[in-house]
């Protein structure tokens, strides 16, 4: 499956073998939407966590970013700029205590009331941009981010509730 940029998309990766794709919408050097925000909600069938992997990530630092918040709504990671190198995969595990309430209003405050939540996600994306200029950017090239999300089992110490 590969989701492009929507104010809100609750995703639901089914078994521990699916890969979940998702970006913000750009093709080539086509360069992604000004002024938008779209979130993704990431649930999980196959373990209790989910880890995201970001493989492309080129924006207007710092205007433009891809935020990675827990189920708790914590913010794990802010991404913006060119991306030199590998990023580190991005995991979080669903906290079985956190009232759905909570999830619900973590929910709304990141994708507006438009979000649909049927059960707590284990992280959300967020994508948002206020600008683009490609001087900023440099020579036109492919821009924008895309990434992906797999169920994973716990693992110990590296993937703490929420």
């Amino acid at each position: 499956m590969n989701e492009r940029c929507a104010p809100w998309t609750y995703a639901y990766i089914r078994g521990s073998a699916t890969t979940y794709t998702f970006s913000d919408g750009s093709t080539g050097t086509n360069a992604y939407q000004n002024g938008v925000t779209c979130v993704w909600g990431f649930e999980a069938s196959g373990g209790p966590c989910v880890e995201i992997d970001v493989t492309f990530l080129r924006s207007e630092a710092p205007h433009d970013k891809l935020e990675i918040y827990s189920g708790a709504g914590l913010l794990l990671a802010t991404l913006s700029g060119r991306t030199v190198g590998p990023i580190p995969k991005i995991r979080g595990c669903v906290d079985a205590r956190q009232p759905r309430e909570t999830s619900e209003a973590i929910a709304r405050a990141l994708a507006g009331d438009d979000a649909d939540l049927p059960s707590s996600p284990a992280l959300y994306a967020r994508w948002s941009t206020d600008g683009y200029d490609e001087a900023v950017i440099g020579a036109v090239e492919p821009v924008g981010f895309a990434a992906t999300a797999v169920s994973v089992p716990v693992g110990g110490h590296d993937c703490a509730p929420g």
